[in-house]
């Protein structure tokens, strides 16, 4: 299924304003781990359990949006016509030539 929205979540940085800390490799996966953690630099909470929610209801929208997309496509009447007749062509990229023969009339 073709997806209209991906969304690639990855990294944790602390919250703090005063704080520079950060991780790039963390994974989305992994964010269950640093729920409540303290962060090393300046020991206030790396992920809440209301930024995690807000991630997790991110996914789901997108999710949606993309199950809703793949239902509608056959709505679409070209979808159809691209299934029984291909993708148009780009006329841009054509070549046409023409010759003309001239037929002689036999009287």
């Amino acid at each position: 299924m073709n997806k209209i929205i991906e969304l690639q979540v990855s990294g944790i940085k602390c919250d703090n304003t005063k704080c520079d800390y950060r991780d790039d490799n963390v994974k989305f996966e992994d964010y269950k781990e640093y729920l409540g953690k303290p962060c090393p630099k300046c020991e206030e909470n790396l992920l809440t359990e209301e930024d995690l929610q807000k991630t997790v209801r991110m996914y789901n929208v997108a999710d949606k949006i993309n199950k809703f997309a793949h239902k509608l496509r056959w709505l679409n009447p070209l979808f159809y016509w691209y299934k029984i007749f291909g993708r148009p062509v780009d006329k841009k990229n054509i070549k046409v030539v023409k010759e003309f023969k001239h037929i002689k009339k036999e009287k």
